[in-house]
């Protein structure tokens, strides 16, 4: 993974961080597939479907953001196999 330099970021992203806020984390759709435990077809085909996490691109580029993966994983959380996941 890519390490930060924080000598070398702009003053305003080092003053963020040291706030407490956070860099985004985008990886691939190999990364994301293994981070899930799904293949990469199936990130295909949840993009083109929209029922997949959310993704970023840039340029031609697909990435996903780490939060937003663990967002779709907490959102698919289930309490039994009756449940659809659907407010009742």
């Amino acid at each position: 993974m890519l390490q930060w330099d924080e000598t070398a970021m702009a003053p305003q992203l080092a003053a963020d961080l040291a706030r407490g806020g956070h860099l985004t984390t985008l990886v691939d759709t190999k990364a994301a597939a293994e981070f899930l435990k799904v293949s990469a077809s199936f990130l295909h085909k949840a993009r083109l479907t929209g029922r997949g996490p959310d993704f970023v691109k840039i340029g031609a580029a697909v990435r996903y953001d780490l939060r937003a993966l663990e967002a779709f994983v907490a959102s698919r959380s289930r309490s039994s196999t009756s449940d659809s996941g659907e407010a009742a």
